[in-house]
């Protein structure tokens, strides 16, 4: 079969990495084929992906509309994944590099093939997820997420693709069990769509007419919405070159966690938390649990939830300035709010407003058991109510919708109309359905809120995680 080249770019050499190049071939007309040599196994170096933005910018400006094909010329990988050390000390590489070329090649204007002709690991697999279709080939290679034998998390833009691509079953053996699949286990699984050698996969572009879809120019807005969560993910940033302080929380937690616990086998004893509150915490070998008392009244215990991406860094792109309406509430989205707030008032001004503060816990008790099962697990995205978050702000970003005090374990609903649109992976018709319910069980009823008016000396003392805020209209 002949294969009109088109033309190279170079792969620049980074530190260990020796660099290589892209060539682009035409085995049939407007069939793009990149093939990529990066020896020893094709890690996603920043010159890696710069090569590769250059090469799909040429395509699509410079030849009509066609079928894109990605594909290795090192036999025993498509490519082996990052080189984790070089990304974390890249700066913005995640950001600004990585996903943007994921996020390329999912609303690519035209459709997408990556030829698996090896080895396809971690941010490799990931990468030729972000692909419309998969042909595996080759004799030998395996498809896997092994990011549990290293140790390192899976940051949201990494793994929402598999969550919205694959079924559930299949997620969890590629992302808890490190399982790889081999062509056949991959095609059955559905991560690959055939498995054949590059006349495969022509007969497949044939056989589905694949040249001709991207001729109408709304090929890749239409897989903009269909993968819209991905995308608004990919925008964000995601936060992974924060890896090292992720990390670093997490054994925080856990060394917490052990001081609890050896706290509570040495016996019983009694520790006083004094500030804004006074609370006791108990703990007791007999009933192996602890409980908070405050007012008189007992709760369980429950340590805060273990770090993750979606509670400890930033949506960057996603902020925006929007102005906050009269009786439209608002919340404080930070990562570790602080237990309380005090405001206080010396003078106040002849005109302003009232607060109104409503209780996300008292919100809460008014859903029903079924439902805060399914909101339980939901992330949101916070769009930025102030100027001063912006892309670099840590601060914003998805949170859980339902929170959970990390001294009393209550649980607050933490969603606003100010602030929160969309919650993640769900279609929109779902999220306004939900939102405005949730939005609704809390915005006309009195009994959860309170009015405060402000007078010169007065003071207001708020649980910051748990009260929304809001100027009254009337």
């Amino acid at each position: 079969m002949g294969s009109e080249e088109l033309f190279t770019i170079p792969i620049q050499p980074m530190e260990a990495h020796q660099g290589g190049s892209i060539v682009c071939t035409s085995p049939a007309p407007q069939v793009y084929l990149l093939t990529w040599n990066s020896p020893p196994d094709n890690r996603l170096t920043p010159a890696f992906c710069s090569a590769l933005m250059s090469a799909l910018n040429i395509i699509e400006f410079g030849y009509p509309p066609g079928v894109l094909i990605t594909t290795s010329a090192v036999s025993k990988f498509y490519s082996n994944g990052l080189d984790l050390e070089l990304a974390i000390a890249t700066p913005g590489f995640f950001e600004d590099e990585l996903y943007f070329l994921w996020r390329r090649f999912l609303t690519y204007p035209m459709p997408t093939i990556a030829l698996i002709n090896g080895h396809c690991f971690a941010a490799g697999l990931m990468l030729a997820m972000h692909h419309d279709y998969r042909v595996f080939t080759g004799p030998k290679g395996y498809m896997c997420l092994n990011e549990i034998e290293f140790g390192v998390p899976l940051m949201a833009p990494m793994s929402s693709i598999f969550r919205i691509k694959l079924a559930p079953q299949v997620y969890r053996q590629l992302v808890l069990e490190a399982h790889r699949f081999d062509g056949k286990e991959a095609l059955s699984a559905g991560l690959v769509d055939a498995v054949g050698d590059l006349h495969t996969l022509l007969d497949f572009v044939r056989d589905k007419g694949l040249v001709k879809k991207g001729a109408t120019g709304v090929y890749g807005l239409l897989k903009a919405e269909m993968y819209r969560e991905s995308v608004a993910l990919l925008e964000s940033g995601g936060g992974a070159s924060q890896l090292p302080v992720l990390q670093a929380a997490e054994k925080k937690r856990k060394i917490e966690g052990t001081k609890w616990f050896n706290m509570k086998t040495a016996g019983s004893e009694t520790v006083s938390i004094t500030g804004a509150a006074s609370f006791s915490m108990q703990t007791s070998m007999v009933k192996h649990a602890v409980a908070i008392t405050l007012g008189g009244a007992a709760a369980p215990y429950r340590f805060p939830r273990p770090a993750c991406y979606c509670e400890s860094v930033g949506m960057n792109r996603l902020n925006v300035l929007k102005p906050i309406k009269l009786g439209e509430y608002y919340g404080k989205v930070e990562i570790q709010p602080a237990g309380f707030t005090h405001l206080h008032n010396d003078t106040v001004p002849p005109v302003g407003s009232d607060t109104l503060g409503a209780s996300g816990c008292a919100d809460y008790e008014k859903l029903g058991p079924d439902f805060r099962k399914i909101i339980a697990v939901k992330l949101a995205v916070y769009h930025s109510t102030h100027p001063y978050l912006d892309r670099d702000d840590p601060e914003a970003g998805p949170k859980y919708v339902e929170r959970v005090h990390p001294a009393t374990g209550w649980k607050a609903l933490w969603v606003n109309r100010a602030m929160t649109d969309p919650i993640v992976e769900l279609h929109r018709g779902e999220n306004d359905a939900i939102l405005n319910y949730l939005f609704h069980v809390f915005e006309p009823n009195v009994d959860i809120q309170v009015r405060f008016c402000w007078t010169p000396g007065r003071s207001a003392l708020w649980i910051t995680g748990e009260i929304f805020s809001s100027l009254p209209s009337l």
